[in-house]
Formats: structure tokens, C-alpha cells, sequence
């Protein structure tokens, strides 16, 4: 009898063994989605989500929290582009110059920036936490290599 208990516990334990298996490979395999959603381009479905770093050249708070950027579609011979946000601080009293900001495209496996492809904006005016959208063009077939493309620089002095 005691043989049987004894073959009783190891199969409990393979068991045992068996489902926490199971569930690393469960957890394996999660991890290995959240990996494969990595960006791409060019999108095969609109609108989606463009990756951006915000590099601010200068000492003060930039004066916008963007909170997305979002590529809407196909449009002139290029793409659409929405940029969402709202203020960090006031810049209402901010000169135009003050509000131009450089969007450049960041190419995958690169370190340098590519200025040649670098386009100015004007941020809008807000209050702080006032929320703001304004949409732009780029990424224009011809000018730029889109296989290269990584997401926006957001340049600002």
C-alpha cells in the first residue's frame, strides 16, 4: 500500500510540475505578443499610433504635453498626421518663433538625425492643461524612404 501512495505523490508532483510548465510557456507566450508589437511601417490600418521622443535642446519646460501622435491616412502624395495634447505651461505670451517646433522623422537603426527631412510647426497657443490637436502632412512619397521610418524627433530649442 504504501508503494501506491508513494506512486500517488510522484504522479501529484509531475502533475504539479506539468501545469507550472504550462503556464511559463502561457507567460513566455504573452511576453513574446507584447515583443511582436513593435512598430511598423507602413501601417496596413489607419488610424494608428506614431512612436515620438521629445528632445529639448534648451534649460525651460517645453510647453506642450503631447500625448499622441496619430497617422489618419493616405493624403497628398504623403500622410496625415494628428498631434494631440495640452498645455504645460502658458504659452499664449510665447512669440510665433517660441512656438515653432521641428518635427523630423527618426529612422530605424540610426543614431544621427536626419535634418533633411526636418519640417517646423507652430504649436498652438494654450493655458496650461487646456488641451490642443493640430494635424500636419509628411512622410511625402518621393522625399523620404517610409521602409526607414521609426516614429517623429520633436525638436525644441
Amino acid at each position: 500500500m504504501s508503494n501506491v501512495l508513494r506512486i500517488k505523490k510522484q504522479l501529484n508532483n509531475v502533475y504539479l510540475i506539468l501545469i507550472l510548465m504550462i503556464l511559463g510557456m502561457g507567460f513566455s507566450s504573452c511576453a513574446q505578443n507584447e515583443r511582436k508589437k513593435e512598430f511598423s511601417w507602413p501601417s496596413n490600418k489607419f488610424p494608428c499610433e506614431i512612436p515620438f521622443k521629445i528632445i529639448n535642446k534648451g534649460n525651460q519646460t517645453f510647453a506642450w504635453e503631447i500625448q499622441s501622435i496619430t497617422c489618419t491616412g493616405q493624403a497628398n502624395n504623403g500622410y496625415s498626421f494628428t498631434v494631440k495634447g495640452k498645455g504645460a505651461v502658458n504659452s499664449k505670451n510665447l512669440s510665433i518663433g517660441s512656438r515653432s517646433i521641428m518635427l523630423v522623422p527618426e529612422e530605424k537603426n540610426s543614431t544621427a538625425i536626419n535634418m533633411s527631412q526636418a519640417a517646423v510647426y507652430f504649436f498652438p497657443a494654450v493655458d496650461v492643461n487646456e488641451s490642443f490637436e493640430f494635424n500636419f502632412k509628411g512622410l511625402f512619397s518621393g522625399y523620404y524612404n517610409a521602409k526607414l521610418f521609426a516614429g517623429f524627433l520633436i525638436l525644441s530649442d
